[in-house]
């Protein structure tokens, strides 16, 4: 199972190898699992300072009517308007 090919002949990996590589797995396993947590723990801490910085702000006032550039135009139904026949020149 623990094998490899050299020159077309199959290699037992040896017992040092062995662990190595599961050493070396089982590390990037852990730091991989600690930034991620570290990560998480990060985003977490950042959206409550959010949370609270919008909790205790003062409350947005409303830009009144006068103060807009333009004045909003009044809204008008849509109004179809016939098309004429005359337009086209009978021969």
């Amino acid at each position: 199972m623990f094998q490899f090919a050299v020159n077309g002949r199959s290699v037992e990996l040896s017992l040092t190898t062995r662990i190595l590589i599961g050493f070396a797995i089982g590390l990037g396993l852990v730091l991989l699992a600690f930034f991620a947590f570290a990560f998480f723990i990060a985003v977490l801490i950042a959206g409550a300072g959010l949370f609270l910085l919008n909790l205790f702000r003062r409350p947005r006032t409303a830009v009144p009517p006068d103060r807009w550039e333009t004045p909003p135009q009044p809204t008008r139904p849509f109004r179809h308007f016939p098309r004429r026949d005359d337009d086209v020149i009978d021969v």
